[in-house]
């Protein structure tokens, strides 16, 4: 039977080998990436096994023709169980233990004892090495069709899962997962047709299959960006999660958890198929009552943890379209900012009890004193004294006036208003005009309607004390608005020397720092009730003074 020489075969053998080593390079540029070392070893193993075929056919030498095809069998063993371990490195790495790859490395060195000791018991090579020219023709033994047969095993568990994960996925990574999985069939088909065929082909053409599978490997390195992007399985992603993952079927029984899951709430291996109350027994039935039926729905609940009262924010989403077929609850464990939430609201508490009450009532017994000291001396220098002792407490109330106003917008509900502009500038102007000479405030507001919350008022009082506080007598304050399609801004703006940029700087920034710190409350009470409002508050200095901008919602006429 005529057919292509010993050294074109051997030629294909050992360019198909050649090719493999390009696929090395990206190997070693991504081998941090899962899936990359496994990947490098079946391409060595691709290697040998092509090498020692084509030396095989480049040299008639019967010796080293048998030492070239028992090392082109380690080849292949390396490939298959490569193969193996790059799917598994790949649907579900934390499956990759050092236990498993001992178990594969003492089964690549058992086959290749079978192989080099065969003289001895022939279970892989039942007889003597024949030739057919340059090329070896072997009898096989039993032993060599059990290591076939795992080898394919290998391959086909391989194959079969990262077909699985393909059919599971979606986008680029269902891309990568069905590349790879098609990619081996044609060097598979081509060594079965070497193995099963007899006569029909005296030469080994894995090779020409494998040129194939080098291309569809190079689609999935350069186009499916296998390597250099690893897309993350959503088994393996959910398994990694810090928040508890448990999935349950349309009877209530649990059909999956993650590694949280079952770590938090102490849950046995045999978890699967049980009632959802069985495995989660320290769920109460109150609760176990506000989760049933729930979909698409958050709720916070309390379970107790290790003998530990802990609080979860529980969400529960369907499988699929709806509830027909289970549902997934993710618990997020939200204890500590439960706990710091309590703690600030106490804080706020005793800190709003110390100005409503203490500081308030102090400062109003250091007033009464203040005065019956002015009242009954004669002295300058005292009187001087007392009246800025009395400025200054009068300022303390007002702070204490305004942290209860701060508490109050931030305690109350939001509530929105449509209320016309010129109607919240004309109730600030009339309550915080000082009846002064030396203090003019100038109103020229379009008629619109905008959307605040309840006391908005409140926030405009405090820019035009702030014009007035901030600045040396005669003060000037114009208050104008321009309007556009969707928002109203609100201008007031003063000629005076300016509010303080220490003042400005932590409003502007969202802080209070030890380096920049904001004693004017007033600013932050319209910072807070211009944010709820859903607008935006900006200060800047102009020439001269200071100009507050406070953007609001308008609404539609």
């Amino acid at each position: 039977m005529m057919g292509p020489s010993h050294l074109v075969v051997g030629s294909g053998q050992a360019i198909a080998g050649v090719l493999s080593l390009l696929f090395l390079k990206p190997v070693y540029e991504n081998r941090d990436t899962p899936g990359a070392v496994a990947f490098g070893g079946t391409i060595i193993g691709v290697c040998i096994w092509l090498w020692c075929l084509a030396v095989g056919n480049f040299i008639g030498n019967r010796l080293v023709s048998i030492i070239a095809y028992k090392l082109s069998l380690l080849g292949a063993e390396i490939t298959a169980v490569g193969w193996f371990l790059l799917a598994i490195s790949v649907t579900k790495p934390d499956s990759v233990s050092w236990k498993t790859v001992k178990m594969l490395l003492t089964w690549l060195a058992s086959i290749q004892l079978l192989i080099w000791t065969n003289s001895f018991h022939h279970l892989v090579f039942s007889g003597e090495f024949g030739m057919a020219g340059t090329v070896l023709v072997p009898e096989y033994g039993v032993a060599f069709w059990i290591q076939v047969a795992v080898s394919y095993g290998f391959v086909a568990f391989g194959v079969g899962r990262l077909t699985v994960e393909a059919v599971r996925s979606q986008g680029l990574r269902q891309n990568q997962m069905a590349l790879l999985a098609v990619c081996s069939l044609p060097f598979i088909v081509a060594n079965i047709v070497t193995l099963t065929t007899g006569g029909v082909t005296l030469y080994d053409i894995s090779p020409f299959g494998y040129i194939l599978s080098a291309l569809l490997l190079t689609i999935v390195l350069f186009k499916g960006y296998f390597l250099d992007v690893t897309t993350v399985a959503r088994g393996t992603a959910v398994q990694k999660m810090n928040d508890a993952v448990i999935t349950v079927d349309q009877k209530n029984r649990v059909i999956d958890a993650n590694r949280t899951a079952l770590e938090m709430f102490d849950i046995d291996s045999d978890y699967t198929g049980r009632q959802a109350v069985a495995v989660f027994d320290v769920v109460d039935d109150e609760i176990e009552s506000r989760l049933a039926g729930r979909i698409d729905d958050e709720i916070e609940v309390s379970i107790k943890v290790n003998s530990e009262k802990r609080y979860f924010s529980v969400s529960v989403s369907p499988i699929g379209q709806d509830a027909a077929k289970g549902r997934v609850f993710v618990l997020r464990d939200i204890t500590d900012l439960k706990r710091r939430e309590l703690e600030l609201s106490m804080l706020k508490d005793v800190y709003s009890r110390v100005f409503r009450h203490n500081v308030k009532n102090e400062l109003n017994v250091i007033r009464g004193h203040l005065d019956l000291i002015t009242k009954h001396t004669e002295k300058a220098n005292v009187q001087r004294s007392t009246a800025a002792a009395i400025d200054s407490s009068n300022r303390l109330l007002n702070h204490t006036q305004k942290a209860q106003q701060i508490k109050q917008v931030l305690d109350t509900n939001v509530r929105f208003l449509e209320c016309p502009l010129q109607r919240l500038v004309s109730a600030a102007v009339s309550t915080c005009h000082p009846e002064r000479d030396a203090v003019s405030v100038r109103v020229a507001v379009t008629d619109v309607k905008v959307q605040v919350v309840e006391g908005f008022e409140v926030a405009i009082e405090n820019a035009i004390e702030n014009a007035v506080e901030h600045n040396s007598e005669p003060v000037q304050v114009d208050i104008q608005t321009e309007v556009t399609d969707e928002f109203v801004e609100l201008y007031i703006t003063d000629d005076g020397d300016g509010i303080p940029p220490n003042e400005v700087t932590p409003l502007q920034e969202n802080e209070e720092t030890a380096l920049s710190h904001g004693s004017g409350v007033g600013l932050w009470l319209m910072r807070w009730y211009v944010d709820r409002s859903g607008g935006c508050l900006n200060i800047t200095q102009s020439e001269p003074g200071t100009q507050v901008k406070m953007t609001l919602p308008k609404v539609s006429s």
